[in-house]
């Protein structure tokens, strides 16, 4: 298993971006958005293909690719990199995969599965709102196409969604951080009491936190993370795993679209530097 991988920058938000299928007012360019509700649609459950190309000429290299808060389930995807701007020289294919890239063997059972073609339903009841995420090895390209297959609607959507596409270039840590990273979720829900003593709320969205300490950074991690920081501030999203390429639900609980809360001084210690960070995903 891999150490702590995080990429700052996505290269999908710098892209000019087209769909071969766009609902009205639901026009591809709202995937490089960060509010939640603004995504984008297909009109029907036909294949369907999003486009990018990077109109300044000049390479990105790119080493994770991730596709969060869509409806995209059951059905198949394929991530496809070319060395021109035209989608000509193509230069890496994924090939047509699952987009559920992650089947939980743990969990409770719910004894209920709304997903009946889904094998694991019963023990993974949240399916609908996992990600999709593929680890390559760094490709330097000026153009991409992301082809989505196969529709399935037994995921509770007639058509292609999706929020937010991901292109970066990580960066892994040589340590992993300390014992005590914790793992939360926000609840967004209202909750007061009557004068009568019931409990009324009104149920609101959730999110997940993540909160660790980078104990042991190396000297030759200090300028990267001093440029994260200054490129990310507080208000630019980026992708994180705290345990890459693991393989089960375990990675998949640990990988977030996330913002940092605050940017947390690097302090030094007599012989290492620590760093410790607080983040919240999109």
């Amino acid at each position: 298993m891999a150490f702590l991988r995080i990429a700052p920058r996505n290269f999908h938000d710098e892209a000019t971006v087209t769909a071969d299928s766009e609902a009205t007012g639901f026009e591809v360019i709202n995937t490089q958005n960060d509010i939640r509700t603004r995504v984008w649609r297909s009109t029907s459950s036909s294949d369907a293909t999003v486009s990018g190309t990077m109109g300044d000429n000049i390479d990105r290299t790119i080493s994770v690719f991730g596709m969060f808060l869509h409806r995209c389930h059951g059905g198949k995807i394929q991530f496809k990199l070319y060395s021109d701007t035209a989608w000509s020289s193509l230069v890496f294919d994924s090939g047509a995969v699952d987009v559920i890239n992650i089947i939980p063997t743990d969990g409770m059972s719910w004894g209920y599965n709304a997903f009946p073609s889904y094998s694991a339903g019963d023990l993974d009841p949240f399916i609908e709102f996992q990600p999709y995420w593929l680890w390559l090895d760094p490709t330097a390209c000026k153009s991409y196409k992301i082809v989505l297959s196969n529709h399935s609607s037994d995921f509770g959507r007639a058509e292609w969604q999706a929020s937010r596409f991901f292109l970066g270039n990580y960066v892994e840590m040589l340590r992993q951080p300390d014992f005590g990273a914790t793992l939360a979720r926000v609840d967004l829900t209202d909750r007061n009491r009557s004068r009568g003593g019931s409990l009324r709320t009104n149920v609101g969205s959730s999110y997940r936190t993540m909160e660790m300490n980078l104990g042991a950074l190396a000297e030759t991690e200090r300028a990267a993370w001093l440029d994260i920081m200054n490129w990310t501030g507080t208000g630019r999203a980026f992708l994180i795993s705290l345990f890459p390429e693991e393989g089960t639900r375990f990675e998949r609980d640990h990988i977030m679209l996330a913002k940092f809360v605050s940017l947390n001084a690097i302090g030094r210690e007599v012989h290492r530097l620590t760093h410790r960070i607080q983040i919240e995903e999109l």
